[in-house]
């Protein structure tokens, strides 16, 4: 008994590395994009940019080079109406950005507003970005790309505050994964927007990645680089009218294993529903 589950054991972790193999080398066959991949250098930031970036080496706050990256996609890149996903050192970046450009909207979700109000109260003194926090929390939903966990209470406000052409995913928190950025903002995206994905570097983000490609024919992945600001990132284009391709077998079981994988960890970890101020 104990050997047959040993051999159990070694053929399911044979089949998993297969699986994740072809997925990384997927993931780098699809990228690069020469136009993004010039705004990735780490080039000297405007010193009003560099003000507020974050100080390297901090755990949960963005990078430097991602606060960098994000400061030219908005002010090279042309991009005025942003939504991200967890709300913080990002936001009053993306705001200063903002500001230096001439103004914009600004979105931010966050599970805990409280966690991150001295920053929000910094990005509100940009008279010129129309800057709106909505609380936020994630529900596991099933739907076309599989099992994700959803901010379904931020549906209304995504849709008015809409359309987008960038949209930052740093959240929801590390256990949940980011997969449900996609189902909720995907009716909302402007015509060549860009989705940027934080800490690419990991696993479940590249899955993420890896299955939003395979659920919606028109985005299209243009930069991926998993060593970029130590992190990694992703970026992704949507190229024509959003449209939900049904989630291949592949894409529902990976999603599916990775929903299993968050429930064991909510019977192991006591403070698993405690968000981490990650932006």
């Amino acid at each position: 008994m104990h050997t047959s589950a040993l051999s159990l054991a070694s053929i399911f972790e044979s089949v998993r590395q297969g699986v994740t193999a072809r997925r990384d080398r997927r993931l780098r066959l699809l990228a690069p994009d020469d136009a993004l991949l010039a705004l990735l250098p780490d080039a000297t930031p405007p010193r009003d940019i560099a003000a507020v970036l974050p100080r390297r080496g901090d755990v949960w706050p963005i990078t430097p080079d991602m606060g960098r990256l994000l400061a030219r996609l908005v002010m090279n890149g042309g991009r005025r109406r942003v939504l991200e996903f967890g709300a913080g050192s990002s936001s009053l970046v993306l705001a200063r950005a903002l500001a230096l450009a001439g103004g914009g909207r600004l979105t931010s979700l966050e599970q805990r507003p409280d966690w991150c109000a001295e920053h929000w109260r910094a990005v509100l003194a940009h008279d010129v970005v129309d800057a709106e926090l909505e609380p936020v929390h994630p529900s596991l939903t099933v739907g076309r790309a599989g099992f994700a966990h959803v901010f379904t209470d931020a549906r209304a406000a995504v849709s008015r505050r809409g359309p987008y052409d960038l949209v930052f995913v740093d959240a929801p928190q590390w256990y949940y994964g980011r997969d449900g950025a996609l189902p909720l903002v995907l009716p909302h995206l402007a015509p060549g927007a860009w989705i940027v994905m934080d800490d690419a570097e990991r696993s479940n983000e590249r899955w993420t990645v890896s299955r939003w490609l395979d659920a919606c024919p028109t985005l299209r992945l243009v930069v991926f680089d998993p060593d970029f600001g130590e992190r990694g990132v992703a970026i992704l284009r949507s190229e024509a009218a959003p449209a939900w391709l049904r989630a291949r077998p592949y894409t529902l079981l990976t999603s599916a294993y990775q929903a299993l994988t968050l429930w064991w960890e909510r019977r192991q970890v006591r403070d698993f529903d405690e968000p981490r101020d990650r932006t």
